[in-house]
């Protein structure tokens, strides 16, 4: 339709008449595609009980489970019905991920929403993940309100891929950038008033969530909890005793079903001299960016200690001899990958409770020594590997120390 437009207005010649027309004519078939839209999307579900599942628009591993997800319903013949938020264009988008063709209604109000979801046969509503929404809370609302007036009421289902109904902060790093453990020196308050979430005033905005006090914020999540929600997913036993620690209300409601992880072959490293360490992913900040630059840092001229990112990192400003960043990668090489640079261990350097790790998992699967903090779901599976290694405690100096003795000590 856009085309036919432009190829309309492109017919007359004098450009004072053009432009303003064309910007029209775009406006009101922009209108009335979004009214086809959404009458198209009650159609595809209009005799099916449907799931809805309220999710970020920021990809990653958290997308990685949506569509795992919409494959499994699409094989039980459930239809889904996806709503997103998209903050660089203030609009929620609602999308049928399982239909062939190309099915999304955009919006810019919330109340929309509801009159689209409202209209349809829900069987379960799933909150995966909220980060980047203008105001998180308004959705739990929203949520609860489709709940109350549709009968019979849908199941309400919560995931936990990280802290943000704890805290805006989603990861749990503070003011200081440090993994808070629930209690800043100074208080939740005083922290959320100095932390930014993003460089950018508006960013930071947008990720505050409408937050205004951390005591408001956490009383919202726990009425959610306590009335609207049916049960919440996490992925380790340690992240479970977490959220309960916050919201007791949770102890009869949440079960721990791990990710799937397709495994991968057992590694041959043959023997050399120098000591390897791997990280794998992208080394940002919360990842342990800092921590790993501090290390090469660490490492005297001359000793043949390396560090290998197998994925990206901005790079650091200094030059450092002992440091590789390999780039991005296809997981199913990871194996051939550890063979080539000689691996000795991989270290997860996250400096935040992560809430599994799919890495953790890919390197015990290939038998290869690891090493992580003791926070989250890397420590609980760590801790029981025969070739983990558990650090206590963020001290760069040390922590190397610890690492190299023990790739020592696992060749003899």
């Amino acid at each position: 339709m856009k085309l036919i437009v432009n190829f309309i207005c492109l017919l007359i010649p004098f450009p004072g008449i053009r432009r303003p027309l064309r910007r029209r004519l775009h406006a009101w078939v922009n209108r009335h595609m979004q009214l086809y839209y959404r009458t198209l999307l009650r159609r595809y579900v209009r005799y099916d009980n449907v799931v809805v599942w309220f999710d970020h628009s920021f990809g990653g591993g958290t997308e990685t489970y949506s569509f795992r997800k919409f494959c499994e319903l699409k094989s039980k013949r459930q239809k889904v019905i996806r709503v997103q938020y998209f903050p660089a264009y203030s609009s929620f988008v609602i999308s049928a991920p399982n239909r062939f063709a190309k099915l999304k209604y955009e919006t810019m109000h919330l109340n929309d929403v509801y009159d689209v979801l409202s209209g349809m046969k829900i069987r379960e509503i799933v909150v995966n993940n909220l980060v980047g929404y203008k105001s998180s809370l308004d959705i739990l609302d929203l949520v609860g309100k489709i709940k109350r007036n549709l009968s019979p009421h849908p199941r309400v289902s919560f995931r936990g891929h990280d802290f943000q109904s704890i805290c805006p902060s989603y990861n749990l790093i503070d003011c200081d950038g440090v993994f808070c453990n629930f209690a800043h020196k100074n208080g939740c308050e005083e922290c959320w008033a100095q932390k930014r979430l993003a460089d950018k005033d508006a960013d930071n905005a947008i990720f505050r969530s409408g937050a205004g006090t951390i005591c408001d914020w956490r009383a919202a999540w726990g009425r959610f909890f306590a009335e609207t929600l049916d049960e919440m997913i996490v992925f380790s036993e340690t992240i479970k005793k977490m959220f309960v620690q916050i919201y007791p209300q949770l102890s009869e409601k949440i079960v721990v079903i791990p990710h799937f992880v397709p495994a991968l072959r057992k590694v041959n490293i043959s023997k050399h001299n120098g000591i390897n360490i791997a990280c794998l992913g992208n080394m940002l900040p919360v990842k342990g960016r800092d921590i790993i630059i501090g290390m090469c840092r660490e490492i005297s001229a001359g000793n043949d200690i390396n560090i290998i990112i197998v994925g990206d990192m901005d790079k650091p400003n200094e030059q450092l001899q002992n440091l590789t960043i390999a780039g991005k990668y296809k997981t199913e090489n990871l194996p051939k990958i550890m063979e080539y640079y000689q691996i000795d261990l991989i270290f997860i350097p996250s400096i935040w409770p992560e809430t599994f790790s799919y890495t953790t998992s890919e390197a015990m699967s290939m038998n290869l020594p690891v090493a992580c903090y003791n926070m989250g779901a890397p420590a609980e599976r760590v801790a029981k590997y025969d070739k983990g290694l558990v650090l206590d405690e963020i001290n760069i100096r040390g922590n190397l120390q610890e690492i190299v003795k023990f790739i020592r000590e696992n060749r003899k």
